[in-house]
């Protein structure tokens, strides 16, 4: 869990699961200068997959965000119920 603010931020190298939990519109790139106007935009409960990028995943936030990290080396799969 990491609150991200106006700021941009290095979550660390890319292989993991990114959702916002808001309240705030999160921003991700592969670049450290990531904007509102660069990144891809992430609204409130939406979540992306970041499959490679060796210097790391930068996000910012329009004011703050509680974003959570789901490191894609655990080998997490989401299966049906049997």
């Amino acid at each position: 869990m990491a609150a991200i603010g106006t700021t941009a931020q290095n979550l660390g190298p890319a292989g993991k699961i990114i959702q916002n939990l808001g309240p705030d519109p999160l921003y991700v790139s592969a670049w450290n200068g990531v904007t509102s106007s660069t990144g891809v935009r992430l609204q409130s409960g939406e979540s992306i997959s970041v499959s490679y990028n060796n210097s790391g995943i930068w996000a910012i936030s329009s004011g703050t965000s509680d974003v959570r990290l789901c490191d894609g080396g655990l080998g997490i799969y989401m299966v049906p119920a049997p």
